[in-house]
């Protein structure tokens, strides 16, 4: 959306878009007191934050670029977000917006999507007005005239600081879940009601003298790993527990100690097993 300018008397706007009240001037003309007037940029200033606040809580950045990827267009929700002047967005301006850390990888992003005139996506930090980073997910597209000369680049800037740190704290919890899983004293397994191995930690294979691959090549009902009464045993509970867990559309947890056979030591007793 780049717009015209409107060149209508007095008017500085861009038709077809919404340009932020920032650097807003008003001079007192005939007929208009001073208090008046006051009261006007009084008005305007209110105004202006509660657009930065809609702006800060609702950041999808649309914005626009020459064809050689250098802004010289307004782009009034970015410099909204970012508190830049037009002057200092312009050209390679934007970036100064972009946290330190991260400005070279997306100016390197930037020009390879240039270079190839394909897609542009990346992520990084961006200042807010109050100083304040926030994690953007970019993404761009070159727009084509009909013989194929390369017009513009249109994109926007998607505020995903949440997403990602629910990613962060998710990614976390697995770290957490595989170190508990992997260092336990007993041996432990996940598996899926049709018997296969999902999750094996190392003291059951321990256990059982197999290996992760030679589990997961067999299923947990398997005759060589469970004594024939375990099997017909646990083959009951696993189809019961999948009939229940289907009607209620909740997790149903599967709890057996079978013998198992054939193993590397013998018949020894398998840890309990959660499903």
């Amino acid at each position: 959306m780049t717009g015209k300018r409107n060149h209508q008397p007095g008017g500085t706007g861009i038709q077809g878009q919404h340009s932020p009240p920032v650097n807003t001037t008003i001079m007192p003309g005939e007929g208009t007191t001073l208090a008046e007037h006051g009261s006007v940029k009084e008005h305007l200033d209110v105004s202006e934050k509660h657009y930065r606040s809609f702006i800060g809580t609702n950041a999808q950045l649309f914005w626009t670029a020459s064809a050689d990827g250098i802004v010289e267009n307004d782009v009034p929700l970015w410099r909204a977000y970012t508190g830049q002047s037009l002057e200092e967005v312009q050209g390679w301006g934007w970036l100064h917006a972009v946290h330190p850390e991260d400005r070279e990888r997306v100016k390197r992003a930037w020009l390879n999507a240039l270079a190839n005139k394909g897609a542009y996506e990346t992520e990084y930090r961006l200042r807010r007005y109050d100083g304040v980073y926030r994690t953007f997910s970019a993404c761009g597209v070159p727009l084509f005239e009909q013989d194929g000369y390369l017009r513009e680049w249109v994109g926007m800037s998607a505020d995903i600081t949440e997403r990602k740190q629910l990613e962060d704290e998710l990614q976390a919890s697995e770290r957490r879940f595989r170190t508990a899983f992997e260092q336990a004293a007993i041996g432990i397994a996940h598996v899926g009601f049709d018997g296969s191995w999902l999750l094996v930690n190392q003291k059951l294979c321990d256990i059982v003298g197999y290996t992760r691959e030679e589990l997961r090549a067999r299923l947990y009902g398997d005759a060589t790993v469970l004594s024939s009464g375990d099997r017909r045993y646990y083959r009951t509970q696993a189809s019961r527990a999948a009939t229940t867990a289907q009607s209620t559309q909740r997790s149903i947890y599967l709890k057996c100690e079978p013998r198992a056979t054939d193993t590397a030591h013998g018949s020894v007793w398998l840890p309990r097993i959660t499903q």
